[in-house]
C-alpha cells in the first residue's frame, strides 16, 4: 500500500503566538507563573489562595521554573522570526 503526504495550508494564529511569547519572555520571578500561565481564563480553573499566605515550596518552584520559560520564549520567538521571514520573502518573490 502507497501511502503520499498531502501539504495543505494552515492558518496560524500568528496574533496569539506573539502575545503568548510575550507573556513568556514577561514572566519574572515576582509574578506568580501558575496565575501567568498556567489556567487560561476560560477554563474558570482557579488556584485556592489565601491572602497573606504563601507556601514557600510553590514559591520556590514558581521562581525555579522562570528561567525554562525565559528560555523557550526565546525559542518561539526565534522560530517565528525565521518562519515569518522566510514567508515575507516567499510573498515578495511572487508578486
Amino acid at each position: 500500500m502507497n501511502s503520499t503526504i498531502t501539504r495543505r495550508p494552515v492558518q496560524v494564529p500568528l496574533g496569539n503566538l506573539v502575545k503568548f511569547t510575550s507573556t513568556l519572555l514577561s514572566c519574572s520571578n515576582g509574578d506568580k507563573v501558575s496565575n501567568l500561565l498556567l489556567a487560561p481564563k476560560y477554563l474558570n480553573i482557579h488556584s485556592v489562595q489565601i491572602d497573606g499566605f504563601v507556601d514557600p515550596l510553590i514559591r520556590s518552584m514558581e521562581e525555579a521554573v522562570v528561567p525554562e520559560i525565559h528560555s523557550l520564549g526565546s525559542e518561539l520567538l526565534v522560530s517565528l522570526v525565521e518562519r515569518y521571514s522566510c514567508l515575507q520573502s516567499q510573498s515578495k518573490s511572487l508578486t
